[in-house]
C-alpha cells in the first residue's frame, strides 16, 4: 500500500514472497531522447534491477493459497502496520502475517463458519477501509 514493497504468491510452492521495490533510476544526463542500450563491454548504463526476496513465508500455508490482502494502512516506516491476511483452500483459518518476520502476528487467526457452524474456507477476504474489520 505504501509503494515500497510488493507481495506475491506462487502456486508451485504456496510461498508468500515480499519484494522491496527497486530504487528510482536517476535521470539520464544524456540529451538524446533515444534510451541508451547496454552492451556487454559498456558499464556506463546500469543493469536492470534484480528483484530480491526480502521475505518468504509459508506460515499456515498447508494447502493452496487462495488469496492475500495487505493491511490497508500499511506503512513500511511503522512496523505495527506491516501485516497482511493470508487464506488457503480447505478449512484452515485466515492468518494475520507479520510482514517483517513472516510469522503469525500475535496468534491472530480467524475462522469463517457456515449456517450450521462448520468451519469453511473463505473465497475472498479483505479489510474494511480503516482496517478495523476483516
Amino acid at each position: 500500500p505504501d509503494g515500497l514493497c510488493v507481495l506475491t504468491c506462487t502456486s508451485v510452492d504456496n510461498t508468500l514472497r515480499l519484494y522491496n521495490t527497486p530504487p528510482p533510476v536517476p535521470p539520464s544526463t544524456s540529451t538524446s531522447s533515444v534510451p541508451p542500450t547496454r552492451k556487454d563491454d559498456d558499464q556506463s548504463v546500469p543493469a536492470p534491477h534484480e528483484w530480491q526476496t526480502a521475505l518468504a513465508s509459508t506460515e499456515g500455508n498447508m494447502d493452496t493459497v487462495r488469496g492475500y490482502q495487505w493491511y490497508p494502512l500499511m506503512n513500511s516506516s511503522n512496523p505495527p502496520t506491516c501485516a497482511f491476511l493470508s487464506y488457503t483452500r480447505g478449512n484452515a483459518p485466515i492468518q494475520l502475517i507479520d510482514a517483517y518476520t513472516g510469522k503469525l502476528r500475535g496468534g491472530y487467526s480467524y475462522s469463517s463458519y457456515d449456517d450450521v457452524d462448520a468451519i469453511v474456507s473463505p473465497h475472498c477476504v479483505t479489510f474494511n477501509g480503516d482496517g478495523s474489520r476483516i
